[in-house]
């Protein structure tokens, strides 16, 4: 669970978008149809829009993960590279 608290937020919304997507493309049978699939991807989207935005200091969090910063780690600074 450190591991879970220590990644970025940023990267935390990334990947459970994914996990999400894929749990809802991929994972519910029989196969969704492609509107579907779009309309729960837009609640997913929405309800983690409305989880990051409900908070300052999640909001601030997750902005500041874009923002360079003077004492950011090498890991950061390569995963905003990445972006």
């Amino acid at each position: 669970m450190k591991s879970w608290s220590r990644m970025p937020l940023f990267w935390r919304v990334v990947l459970v978008f994914v996990l999400l997507y894929a749990f809802v493309k991929f994972g519910i049978r029989p196969p969704l149809p492609g509107s579907v699939v779009l309309l729960y991807t837009g609640f997913i989207v929405l309800g983690m829009f409305l989880y990051i935005t409900l908070d300052d200091s999640r909001m601030e969090r997750f902005i500041s993960f874009l923002r360079v910063g003077e004492g950011d780690s090498a890991a950061i600074r390569y995963s905003r590279l990445a972006l």
